[in-house]
């Protein structure tokens, strides 16, 4: 490597434009939905922020979509089951998590900071997550249900359902070696 002042002068203009090319790439803000009908996921559900196309939701009924710019949005879901809507607001630095009840033409958002402190993250009200087990179709009774995060585990009724209150978080379960966030 060359010691002229030119040559170094030309490596701090660059170690600088890629420090701002790669701010630029930071993660923009995301969207996190997840689709159900009648207690299922919807896999193939088109998902729409102000009448624009994200993508289409997985097996599990999820889509994880970058959110970019800020304030009032329209969020649409549309599948063979249904179409639901609702509208909410997020700025920068914040993520959405919407959970859509499409049967029920009902969608909970959720939108919270991407540096949301412990102590905010503890202050925010408690959730019930309830979570069905099934095989063939049939409700899994007995079924342990690890929930990474939380530490803890529960099991399944007689109706293959298994609800525990936790604070708000992200959370792993487990069950049969099924994982889904």
């Amino acid at each position: 490597m060359s010691s002229h002042p030119a040559s170094r002068t030309f490596i701090k203009v660059f170690c600088f434009y890629c420090l701002l090319v790669s701010g630029a790439s930071y993660a923009a803000d995301e969207l996190l939905v997840y689709a159900f009908s009648e207690g299922r996921p919807v896999p193939n559900a088109n998902v729409e922020v102000d009448g624009l196309s994200l993508g289409q939701t997985a097996a599990d009924g999820s889509l994880l979509a970058d959110l970019i710019g800020d304030g009032a949005r329209t969020l649409t879901i549309t599948s063979p089951e249904g179409s639901v809507t609702t509208r909410f607001s997020a700025a920068s630095g914040q993520l959405v998590d919407a959970v859509a009840q499409i049967d029920e033409d009902a969608v909970f958002v959720d939108v919270y900071s991407q540096a949301e402190s412990v102590s905010d993250r503890k202050a925010a009200a408690e959730g019930t997550l309830t979570i069905a087990v099934t095989q063939g179709g049939a409700p899994v009774a007995g079924e342990s249900i690890f929930l990474a995060g939380a530490g803890a585990s529960v099991t399944t009724d007689a109706s293959g359902v298994a609800t525990v209150t936790l604070p708000r978080g992200r959370y792993r379960t487990q069950v049969a070696e099924q994982t889904a966030n």
